[in-house]
């Protein structure tokens, strides 16, 4: 058993590998977020005008923004994107523009800015001016077809979404989820040791008469930590109400005692 213990994390190598070269092609991923127009939803954008909408990042590296726009035959100017964290916040996290010439043509729009890598599962709000001649109209649907945000018209919000597509980069997606993976491997690990330390000196006595590998040591002071712990906690809620750093205080302890004995014994994991 113990020859294929590297199996899981070769495994999670391949899989980030293959996501790597999936992702890694050199094209932009483009999520279909809002796709589905309404014709009588759409709104107007013109100079001193401004359309928003709010939306939540689902990777990290969001890079940009697409808003589908139909331009006027004599619409011709400047698009200017802002984007904030929310509809209420003062201060804007990055501008970008794009130049609209005469004659342009409806469809998406694209307002690129430097990827973010820590977009993940973030709220934005982007908001669309128009600064030149003419009027542009902002596709819209349905308020049912997007459920984490809403569109807003000059600050208002609106019963409508707009029709948008959000744009990352597949190197920081790949690097968001790295380090997702990386946290949450550092998040067992510690967890993990915390348990294995606070269940240690509960079992030590047995294991070492017993004389258990480090393996079965590690299982049962974990599952005894689990348990201890959770008729310790059963029992203090019928009896008073702990505070949040009395707990940490208690496995800080439980941790702290485990940690003393299993130094103590050293030597004897040392012959193992």
């Amino acid at each position: 058993m113990r020859r294929w213990w590297w199996l899981p994390g070769v495994a999670l190598l391949l899989v980030l590998v293959a996501a790597g070269l999936n992702l890694g092609n050199g094209q932009e991923l483009v999520d279909a977020d809002q796709v589905r127009r309404t014709d009588e939803l759409a709104v107007l954008l013109e100079p001193g005008q401004s359309v928003g909408q709010t939306f939540v990042a689902r990777h990290g590296g969001l890079g940009g923004v697409e808003f589908f726009l139909s331009p006027a035959s004599d619409a011709k100017g400047t698009l200017v994107l802002y984007l904030f964290e929310g509809p209420s916040s003062a201060t804007e996290i990055l501008t970008t523009t794009l130049t609209l010439p005469a004659g342009s043509q409806e469809g998406y729009y694209r307002f690129t800015f430097p990827a973010i890598l820590s977009s993940h599962t973030q709220y934005y709000y982007a908001l669309l001016g128009y600064e030149g001649t003419g009027e542009v109209q902002a596709a819209a649907g349905e308020p049912q077809v997007y459920l984490d945000g809403a569109l807003y018209h000059n600050g208002d919000a609106q019963e409508a979404q707009s029709v948008f597509r959000l744009v990352y980069d597949p190197a920081f997606i790949l690097l968001d989820l790295l380090l997702m993976v990386g946290g949450w491997a550092a998040f067992g690990l510690a967890s993990l040791t915390i348990l294995f330390f606070s269940g240690y000196w509960i079992v030590r006595g047995w294991s070492l008469r017993a004389d258990l590998d480090f393996t079965a040591t590690l299982i049962s002071s974990t599952v005894a930590a689990l348990a201890a712990w959770l008729v310790f906690l059963i029992w203090a809620s019928t009896v008073f109400r702990l505070a949040t750093w009395s707990v940490w205080l208690l496995v800080g302890t439980s941790c702290l005692v485990g940690m003393v004995f299993f130094v103590k014994d050293r030597e004897h994991w040392r012959k193992r």
